[in-house]
């Protein structure tokens, strides 16, 4: 087989690699266990396909699945290993065919033929518990010796491992395979709220490289694994800027001192009934109209609905359609990891200068607390980060003594409220933060007529 290639290589998800300075050492054994369906073979899948496509051959010897289903599997995730086996970079070894003890020897010879035949860089065992299982615990310390430290570690090749973890249970096989690895990573599956999973990794053991935090939760797409990696303190670029722009609303305008702040993070709060989607969507028009890239999400209404509450406050839905991006999402079947992920694909997409999130409460309906305030955290740094400008409407009626949970986060908190009289109701607005600048503290009234928003 040839020298060595390099000094590190990359695990096939990026996020993982970034944590990694770049992957694994060259050489390095993983352990990779993990609970039913918690995604341990799209992990190993992950690290050869990215191996294969960069000219490091790789071997995958399977006690579990037959080759066909792997290579289906694989390619509805959008991995096609059956061109690399084609090209001469991939070989699956169906290893379950070897089920006796005796056989052990010839399934080590048959993969040290495959390993020099395609000079192979990269080697995933999928279960070694499986085989170990077949034989007494002194064999199985005497075989993993033999593959790890006679075989692979002085050819270079990296080495996946990966182990079943039985729900409730928390050591691997008999116990010591642990010892002998470089890395272990471990691979949960657990409950979330409305019968939704919520898979994670953790980082239990890597030999020479400091890893910051040691859980992350990840989801499985296209591609194979999304790590979910929040934003560190080392990532944070972005500020408000000095420039302003208008709200679409010249007496808000006013009370803001010359309108927002761009790159600012804006939460407009007030009850059901006090206008904050019309605000929002007159925001989002007037910004579209002069040629902003704006992306209206919406967590409660459909596309139609909010393309049929723009026109009936007067505005032409196809003039803006170059510039205004609505999207209507759905949280019923999203962990906060899938819409985290969403999020930066959009903005990846569209590349927008400015978001508005309306409805923002509702996440609190199916996240927790903290997932809550996590989210909207992740997005303001993001945003920041990505030169956007945020404004999200809630629920929490911050003048009668509601808790608004994002007010850290706030640059700007636009309060909304009302209280009815004989002649009617009569609604209020107040600006109870702006920050770095003067602003209006009075409590005004308001009206919205014919598209509009007077305050008085």
């Amino acid at each position: 087989m040839s020298e060595m290639r390099g000094n590190v290589m990359s695990t096939g998800i990026k996020e993982l690699d970034e944590l990694l300075n770049g992957g694994f050492p060259e050489g390095y054994i993983v352990l990779v266990a993990g609970h039913p369906g918690a995604g341990k073979t799209t992990f190993a899948a992950n690290f050869l396909y990215s191996g294969c496509i960069n000219g490091e051959a790789g071997i995958y010897v399977s006690f579990a699945e037959r080759k066909m289903e792997f290579l289906r599997h694989m390619k509805a995730l959008g991995m096609d290993f059956g061109e690399l086996e084609r090209r001469g970079l991939f070989s699956f070894i169906e290893g379950f065919t070897i089920i006796r003890e005796e056989g052990i020897e010839e399934l080590l010879e048959f993969i040290v033929g495959i390993l020099n035949k395609i000079d192979a860089r990269r080697l995933v065992i999928d279960p070694i518990d499986a085989l170990i299982r077949l034989i007494s615990e002194s064999k199985a310390r005497a075989f993993l010796h033999t593959t790890l430290f006679d075989i692979v570690k002085p050819a270079r090749i990296t080495t996946y491992l990966i182990a079943e973890l039985p729900l409730g249970k928390e050591v691997i096989g008999y116990g010591f395979e642990e010892f002998v690895v470089d890395a272990v990573i471990k691979l949960t599956i657990k409950p979330y709220k409305r019968g939704l999973l919520r898979r994670s990794l953790i980082l239990h053991k890597v030999r020479e490289i400091p890893i910051p935090k040691y859980e992350y939760e990840f989801i499985i797409d296209k591609g194979g694994i999304i790590l979910h990696r929040p934003l560190s303190s080392k990532e944070l670029s972005g500020s408000i800027k000095s420039e302003r722009i208008s709200s679409g609303i010249k007496g808000l305008d006013e009370m803001l001192g010359g309108g927002f702040f761009r790159n600012s993070f804006i939460v407009v709060s007030g009850p059901s009934g006090t206008g904050k989607t019309v605000i929002s969507l007159i925001f989002a028009q007037h910004s579209a109209s002069i040629g902003e890239k704006v992306l209206y999400i919406t967590f409660e209404e459909s596309r139609e609905q909010v393309e049929l509450e723009l026109r009936l406050l007067g505005y032409d839905v196809k003039m803006l359609k170059d510039h205004l991006i609505i999207k209507s999402i759905s949280l019923e079947l999203l962990t906060p990891e899938r819409i985290s992920y969403m999020y930066r694909r959009l903005i990846e997409s569209y590349k927008p200068s400015i978001v508005i999130f309306d409805g923002a409460s509702i996440v609190k309906r199916y996240y927790t607390e903290e997932d809550y305030f996590s989210f909207f955290t992740e997005i303001a740094q993001m945003n920041k980060n990505n030169n956007i400008t945020t404004l999200i409407t809630t629920i929490e009626d911050i003048l009668h003594g509601e808790r608004l949970e994002i007010d850290t986060l706030a640059d700007t908190i636009i309060a909304l409220s009302f209280n009815g009289t004989k002649e009617g109701i009569r609604r209020t607005i107040s600006i109870i933060k702006h920050r770095g600048s003067w602003h209006d503290t009075r409590k005004r009234e308001y009206v919205i007529r014919k598209g509009m928003v007077v305050i008085k």
